[in-house]
């Protein structure tokens, strides 16, 4: 595939109906986890278990993050990813999923390990939401019962969907 990117790159991925597909020969040295929870963990994943409300309430914090402007780590990582978004020409209707991803992708590459985060960073509070909201869509879809979840289990989550993809047999 050598579709270009709307920021003259090449696409490192994409979802395409509820597949994601990387493209190693386009993605960076030591961006493959960021690339891969981009698209799997925030497209496949929290995109599809998330309430309405859930998710615009995270939408609504990273929006604020980018506004701050006030030079944090969660406003910075905001900024560049709402511009990532921008760069692309992410049309109107996609852009708030986008900006979620983009922000995964760059906090990864940033070194943010949720697992490590105090919740009482900026991002720690952030990423306790998302749990807290990733345990309440797993419990009403009965897949996940545990009320310890924590954002490892988020990212073996991501990691499990990508190992089912990957052994799925091929559509003719």
């Amino acid at each position: 595939i050598e579709k270009e990117s709307g920021t003259g790159g090449k696409v490192q991925a994409f979802v395409l109906g509820s597949k994601a597909y990387l493209i190693a020969d386009n993605i960076a040295p030591g961006n493959a986890r960021a690339v891969f929870l981009h698209e799997v963990g925030a497209h496949l994943g929290i995109d599809n278990l998330l309430t309405k409300a859930q998710y615009d309430n995270l939408i609504r914090k990273l929006l604020a993050w980018a506004d701050k402007n006030d030079g944090s780590q969660e406003s910075r990582l905001a900024r560049r990813a709402v511009e990532r978004a921008g760069q692309a020409r992410t049309p109107d209707v996609d852009l708030h999923s986008e900006v979620l991803a983009y922000f995964v992708e760059e906090a990864v590459k940033a070194g943010i390990d949720p697992t490590a985060l105090k919740y009482s960073s900026e991002i720690g509070r952030w990423f306790s939401e998302l749990i807290r909201a990733l345990k309440r869509a797993l419990a009403k879809l009965q897949m996940f019962t545990a009320p310890d979840l924590t954002p490892q289990d988020v990212v073996d989550l991501a990691y499990g969907a990508a190992k089912l993809e990957l052994e799925a047999p091929l559509a003719e």
